[in-house]
């Protein structure tokens, strides 16, 4: 909501309704504190942007295109193992009576599958609230 109301603020200081409506979106002192900003912003700084700045910014481009990627494996991922769970589920509804000879491997198996998948999604939470606090 908060960049939403930035980005207007910054549409509005780039065109010629300044007077208008910004008086309705932000007081006095944020429509000057944004002036000095957006003015500031026109010019180049005097000695160029330091390497930490430089490091920083590419470090968080890196840090989204990998967040966008891991996003698209996960969903890849997803479909894989639903048409999987479809097509095993047919496979067993056509074939209930060779299932049964085999019931306690079947069990066994199923298990394995749904404890390896609740400790995915542990080690996956664990990993989110340890990125979090390195933040």
């Amino acid at each position: 909501m908060q960049e939403d109301k930035e980005k207007l603020i910054q549409q509005l200081l780039d065109s010629s309704k300044i007077q208008e409506n910004l008086s309705t979106l932000a007081d006095q002192e944020d429509i000057t504190a944004y002036k000095l900003l957006y003015s500031g912003l026109k010019e180049e700084p005097e000695g160029g942007l330091s390497l930490s700045f430089k490091s920083k910014v590419f470090q968080q481009i890196k840090v989204e295109q990998a967040r966008a990627n891991d996003i698209k494996i996960y969903v890849i991922a997803g479909m894989v193992i639903l048409i999987g769970f479809m097509f095993m589920a047919f496979l067993a509804f056509s074939y209930y009576h060779l299932l049964l000879k085999y019931a306690d491997i079947i069990v066994k198996i199923v298990v394995f599958i749904a404890l390896a998948l609740i400790s995915l999604t542990v080690f996956n939470a664990f990993e989110q609230k340890y990125l979090k606090l390195e933040r």
